[in-house]
Parts: C-alpha cells; structure tokens; sequence
C-alpha cells in the first residue's frame, strides 16, 4: 500500500511537469500568433509613412516584434522555469541571436526545400517555420531562459569531461 502511494504521487509529480511544459509551449505558441499580428500592423503603419524604404520598414518592424515577443515571452511564458535568472539584457541578446538564427535558418529550410526537393513555395515556407518554431523554443527553454545554475552545472561538466579526456591521452 505504501509503495502504490508512492508511486502515485511520483506519477502526479511527472504529469505536473509535463503539464507545466505544455501551457508554456501553448503560451509560445499564443504568442508568436499574437506577435505575427504586431508585425503585419507595423509594417502596415511604417509603409503607409511614404517616407522610409519598404526593406527598412520591414527591419523596423522585425525589430519591434522581436522586442515585444522577448519582453512577453520573457514575462509570461518563461517567467517561472529559473529563480535566479540573468539579467534582462542577458536573455534580451540571447533571445535576438536565436531569432536572427532562426530567421538565416528558415530562409535556407525553406530554399532547400524549394530548390533540391521540389516543394511548392508556401509548404517550403511552411515546414521552415514550424521546424524552426520547435527549434526555438527549445533553444529559450534551455538556453535564453535557463538559470545561471544550470549554466555552472554545464560549465563543470565540460571542465570536467576535459579532465577525464587530458588524463585518458596522458595514460
């Protein structure tokens, strides 16, 4: 009897978890439609100004997406994975090397895509983009927002596996 508590209570910790992991991938998710929006007004607004060439209205409002998503994901959906996080300018050049990362590799996806394997434009675009979603939360989850603990742990370990490798040669 006291082993079936036990393990139910280790299965509901599990199925918290994991739900925990789902709302923050359905709160990505709202958001990055929510910031596809922002983008399109933007753009709207600044090409409707007459005034400033079509590729810098659309670097502009590229920039105020990524600012908007940074700040609402960084407030909202990843708010409670660390305690003690970097500060926010940390996360913020973080969050913009994953996203211009993800911006470089979702043009090259979708071109390959289009070029070697013959799809129509829109599927290329299309499975670039949900590849590249995937990609990037995974990369905020366990890069941008991950806890400056986690980060030491890291950094032990490779010390650590430098050691081990340094003696293995020497023996």
């Amino acid at each position: 009897m006291l082993a079936q508590t036990h393990m139910t209570r280790r299965v509901l910790r599990i199925i918290h978890r994991r739900s925990d992991e789902l709302r923050r991938v359905a709160t990505y998710l709202a958001i990055g439609a929510f910031i596809s929006l922002e983008n399109l007004a933007s753009v709207t607004l600044l090409v409707r100004q007459h005034v400033i060439p079509y590729v810098i209205c659309v670097a502009v409002a590229q920039e105020i997406s990524i600012l908007c998503s940074f700040f609402l994901n960084d407030q909202i959906t990843f708010r409670k994975v660390t305690p003690a996080r970097h500060p926010w300018y940390t996360r913020c050049l973080r969050f913009h090397s994953v996203a211009v990362g993800g911006g470089i590799a979702i043009v090259t996806i979708s071109t390959l895509m289009y070029h070697l394997f013959g799809f129509a434009p829109v599927i290329a675009q299309l499975i670039a983009i949900l590849t590249m979603t995937a990609v990037n939360f995974a990369m905020h989850r366990f890069w941008t927002f991950r806890s400056p603990q986690a980060a030491q742990t890291l950094t032990e370990a490779a010390v650590s596996a430098v050691e081990v490798a340094d003696a293995a040669s020497k023996a």
